[in-house]
């Protein structure tokens, strides 16, 4: 079973403030928690088909919408987002979904960042976190930096203008995961990985760019240590020494200083771990969902 790709209208919908998330709902195969799935900035429906079955044998799943991604929305009235509103419509979202049910966060690397922050500020309703290469804090480095810079002198249609182009043709894509993976063939050699890509890029083509660019903005500004402070939620953190994307210093921090935190690194992925080495993910997953299944 994966995400339906097909079917955009069956997606529900949560507004707040000018933001609206989509997301879709999967049944699991036997009664069990309830994990949220969120992914990571430029991330579109069908990001996480091909993990869905593992978290479909353990519960119910709901694959969320990152603020501002296809085809959630942010209202043009909106001219800058602001870290807090990120994470504040993320929660509210969060909440709204799960209800009385304390759920399962799953998220990478902004969405990563998304879970952590929504797991500090609300501890009391979320069970437990799996966060994969998150973001904690900016600023951001290279050429997204200049992205950012472009963006605060009001120039940031010259980034819309490039993003747009990647988004004409499938193998821009192609070449965006070779860059954040550490084996490009060894990626792109995995049975069904072609396919998954083929089926993505419709979606993908479709994010905004203007979306994606104040999103950049807003995590240039952001900084998720301050609300970390009291951090207790059951963690277990997937990084990797070789994430050409984000520093490993932005979150090698987080197990030192957060006892609740579980740290597991990666050796042979880059930055999308859930996808290179999705077997050892799984299993790696499984064994802290077990050794926490009564938290």
């Amino acid at each position: 079973m994966a995400e339906n790709f097909d079917k955009i209208d069956d997606r529900e919908t949560f507004e707040w403030n000018g933001i609206s998330l989509t997301y879709t709902r999967h049944t699991g195969k036997k009664k069990g928690p309830l994990f949220i799935l969120i992914g990571g900035w430029t991330s579109a429906p069908g990001y996480w088909a091909r993990n869905l079955n593992f978290f479909l044998d353990r519960g119910d799943v709901v694959i969320l919408d990152l603020v501002g991604h296809f085809p959630g929305e942010i209202s043009p009235d909106i001219k800058h987002l602001e870290f807090k509103d990120f994470l504040e419509a993320q929660a509210r979202a969060i909440l709204h979904i799960s209800g009385k049910k304390k759920a399962i966060l799953v998220g990478h690397s902004t969405g990563g960042m998304s879970v952590l922050g929504v797991a500090a500020l609300f501890p009391e309703k979320i069970s437990k976190v799996i966060t994969i290469a998150p973001v904690v804090y900016g600023p951001i480095a290279g050429l997204f930096k200049t992205a950012v810079l472009l963006h605060r002198v009001r120039l940031g249609f010259f980034f819309e203008l490039g993003f747009s182009a990647t988004q004409l043709s499938e193998s821009f894509l192609i070449q965006g995961f070779a860059r954040g993976v550490k084996n490009s063939k060894k990626f792109f050699a995995q049975e069904g990985m072609r396919e998954y890509l083929n089926r993505y890029f419709p979606y993908f083509k479709r994010l905004s760019a203007r979306n994606m660019n104040m999103i950049l903005d807003m995590l240039d500004r952001a900084d998720l240590r301050p609300l970390m402070l009291n951090y207790k939620t059951p963690t277990l953190l997937l990084r990797t020494i070789n994430d050409p994307i984000v520093p490993t210093s932005n979150s090698d921090h987080l197990a030192k200083n957060h006892k609740s935190i579980k740290e597991v690194l990666f050796n042979e992925s880059g930055h999308f771990i859930h996808l290179e080495e999705q077997e050892v993910f799984e299993e790696v997953v499984g064994k802290f969902l077990i050794a926490h299944q009564n938290s």
